[in-house]
């Protein structure tokens, strides 16, 4: 029977990181447990695995870093098995030589490129699988302005209230809450032609480009990165003033920093 080997498992959120966990225990390997998260999945479960708590690599990756490389000195790591998105921190620090155990992972060359999106479609391309049709897009698609209504309010209010602000464009997409007969009108007066679905409500329907009402999903690509802050999604400010000053900090480093 092959020797005991010391095993560090990071992202201890994922479900696949405890079923690891426990397949090395029953073959006799001591598993340690790493994420950022106080209390993770895998580290509620009764077998016995040590659980470490380190920074997260996204916004700290010096400190977690520095306090994975003292966990796998300290625990005698002979291999660390990634299991989530810190897969690529994981990979760059065995590229630079940073890491005193083994990797399980690809080279850190095919993990930076399965972590870009298009470069990743582009290989299930080569490989011979089906990919949705798939267009890189060389704008930034960055915010020009952000305005908070209440949540009560039509979508259009809002709207009245950027106007102003609109640049000059072609055309300007947006859903059926933003059909209004004055907003069309004004978008008119300003050369924009307006690509928007008519309400439910409507006698009589408008007439859209729907082909090209599908490009609307960069609005929501936009919204979503600004999501992937905590703070913005789950709306830590009650305070809507404090409340946008969060959403045009997340804004400024999303997409100008």
């Amino acid at each position: 029977m092959a020797s005991a080997m010391p095993v560090l498992i990071s992202g201890a959120r994922a479900p696949v990181a405890l079923h690891l966990a426990r397949l090395l225990v029953q073959a006799g390997h001591p598993v340690t447990l790493v994420d950022h998260l106080k209390y993770p999945v895998a580290a509620a479960s009764r077998l016995d695995l040590g659980y470490h708590c380190i920074p997260t690599f996204a916004a700290e990756p010096q400190a977690a870093r520095a306090a994975l490389s003292e966990i796998i000195a300290s625990k005698d790591i002979e291999l660390v098995i990634p299991t989530c998105e810190e897969a690529l921190h994981l990979g760059a620090m065995w590229a630079q030589n940073r890491m005193e155990a083994e990797l399980f992972a690809p080279e850190f060359a095919l993990l930076k490129r399965v972590h870009n999106k298009f470069a990743f479609i582009q290989l299930c391309r080569e490989i011979g699988l089906d990919t949705p049709e798939t267009h890189l897009l060389t704008s930034q698609g960055r915010p020009l302005s952000l305005f908070v209504t209440a949540g009560q309010v039509s979508d259009y209010i809002g709207a009245r209230a950027l106007l102003s602000s609109i640049p000059n464009v072609d055309w300007l997409l947006g859903d059926r809450s933003y059909d209004a007969d004055w907003f069309r009108d004004a978008l008119k007066d300003k050369g924009i032609r307006a690509c928007i679905p008519s309400r439910k409500q409507r006698k009589t329907a408008v007439k859209y480009d729907k082909r090209r009402y599908k490009r609307r999903n960069r609005i929501e690509i936009m919204f979503g990165r600004l999501k992937d802050w905590r703070r913005v999604a789950t709306r830590f400010d009650r305070c809507p003033k404090v409340f946008l000053y969060a959403i045009a900090l997340a804004a400024t480093v999303t997409y100008w920093l």
